[in-house]
């Protein structure tokens, strides 16, 4: 078995063992042994024509793997206020194997913990319900198995990047065997056309073409053979990526369904309710509930950012437009916290973008300095210069500030810096995101910063519209 299909064959059990965890090797041993394999001499494309034909279909025909799906979204612990559990859905057990023998810890704060398995990730959002007299009655927990969020991308982009090096070498070698091939060529039509040789070494000439046509023969064979390899490997990668496309999608409309009726029905409740203590506790579950929304729109917006295929139209975009119309939105909070903006950008700077992504660009930049400004106000300057086919633009602040460590990882997905760690409005992807789009728009994006309060100053470039920026 090579890697790849290693790595896919512990994926799929993996995933088997959730699932059916009594029979997951023999389910996938018998998927193999239908195709005509065993797990030994299994290949990548083998491991995905089993999966199509038979583990597929035994986990859409199983109806108690598919509620156990289902749970799988939306796990459930509630303890009271001495950390003693009351209550947990079934899923539970598998997510959390040890969980009757866990302490939790009593917090008026809303947490999120990660647990490390061996096996797998489990991540606990943990929100506290508090009486009247500011005590805690109990802690509710939502419980999410994310190993495969996390570990699928890796899987996938490793296998693709195996998948590209060999293709890169059989693609160099079958370069360097048509070079030969030219050679041999050559010398060929050098010895037909050779009048200077004797009849006494026309046999060993004759012999020699014979070699030379047989050796042709086989360097023409093989690299018939590696071109069809190439495809084949192609045409794998192409697979991978058309399943996590279709990977990220279901996840998409299994997180988003079970959230949109609580974001409809939570203010309607809140709206009818007479007793004060209970639409305190409905509004503190509705402003969870909008930030879980949150997050899942941002993780499905980077999911859709990281992947290889670029499905947006570019057109003519005039960056003024697109920034004038995040700072119009945010008018109300911008007057409230007492901010200027300095906007120096000029009306006739235009790129070819994506208009939604580059206002999708401008909001999460200018939101992020909106929020980490000083008590009091401050100062907002927006500017931009052209350089080498390219707009630059500079969106600088007299906020907080960052460290050197703050620079180092500011655009890593979920990173948050020590003062945002309990900002339950921030989803540590907003940076992140703005990186994608501006990689996937050509351009490149950093940050500078000369301490801790002395400010932020975020860069990025983007390519220009030459039609209209001459």
């Amino acid at each position: 078995m090579n890697k790849t299909a290693k790595k896919i064959y512990d994926s799929v059990l993996t995933r088997l063992a959730i699932e059916v965890p009594l029979f997951a090797e023999s389910v996938l041993n018998k998927a193999l042994k239908n195709i005509g394999t065993n797990p030994n001499d299994v290949t990548a494309f083998e491991m995905k024509i089993a999966i199509e034909k038979h583990i597929e279909p035994f986990l859409r025909e199983n109806l108690e793997i598919n509620k156990g799906l289902q749970e799988l979204g939306a796990g459930i612990i509630i303890y009271n206020n001495t950390g003693k559990i009351q209550y947990y859905s079934p899923v539970i057990k598998k997510l959390i194997p040890d969980i009757n023998s866990r302490l939790f810890l009593i917090n008026k704060l809303i947490t999120t913990d990660i647990i490390q398995f061996e096996d797998k990730s489990i991540k606990i959002l943990k929100i506290p319900i508090i009486n009247k007299e500011g005590k805690i009655n109990h802690t509710i927990c939502f419980v999410n198995d994310i190993t495969l969020d996390l570990k699928l991308d890796e899987e996938i982009y490793s296998a693709y990047n195996q998948i590209k090096k060999q293709n890169e070498e059989l693609i160099k070698i079958r370069n360097e065997l048509q070079e030969y091939e030219k050679v041999i060529d050559e010398k060929y039509k050098f010895i037909e056309k050779s009048e200077l040789a004797t009849l006494n070494i026309m046999e060993d000439l004759q012999e020699t073409i014979n070699e030379l046509e047989n050796a042709k023969k086989e360097i023409h064979d093989l690299n018939k053979n590696l071109e069809k390899k190439v495809e084949e490997r192609t045409e794998e990668v192409h697979q991978l990526l058309k399943q996590k496309d279709e990977f990220i999608q279901q996840l998409g409309h299994d997180l988003k369904t079970p959230l949109t009726p609580l974001n409809t029905l939570l203010p309607i409740i809140a709206k009818k309710t007479k007793d004060k203590e209970l639409k305190k506790m409905i509004d503190i579950t509705y402003s969870n509930t909008k930030q879980i929304t949150k997050l899942v729109k941002n993780t499905l917006e980077l999911a859709k950012l990281k992947t290889t295929k670029n499905d947006y139209k570019l057109k003519e975009t005039n960056l003024l437009n697109e920034i004038n119309k995040v700072i119009d939105s945010n008018k109300l909070i911008i007057d409230n916290r007492k901010i200027t903006i300095e906007n120096r950008l000029e009306n006739n700077l235009f790129v070819m973008a994506n208009s939604f992504q580059i206002e999708s660009l401008f909001e999460n930049l200018l939101t992020n300095a909106i929020k980490y400004m000083k008590k009091g106000g401050g100062i907002i300057k927006i500017d931009s210069r052209k350089e080498n086919g390219f707009v630059e633009v500079i969106i600088k602040d007299d906020g907080i500030g960052l460290t050197e460590e703050n620079i180092n990882k500011i655009f890593n997905e979920f990173y948050k810096a020590d003062w945002s760690r309990h900002d339950m409005e921030s989803t540590g992807l907003g940076l992140s995101i703005c990186k994608k789009i501006v990689e996937r728009h050509g351009g490149k994006i950093w940050v500078e910063s000369e301490g801790l309060g002395k400010g932020s100053t975020f860069h990025f470039t983007l390519k220009t519209d030459n039609r209209k920026n001459n």
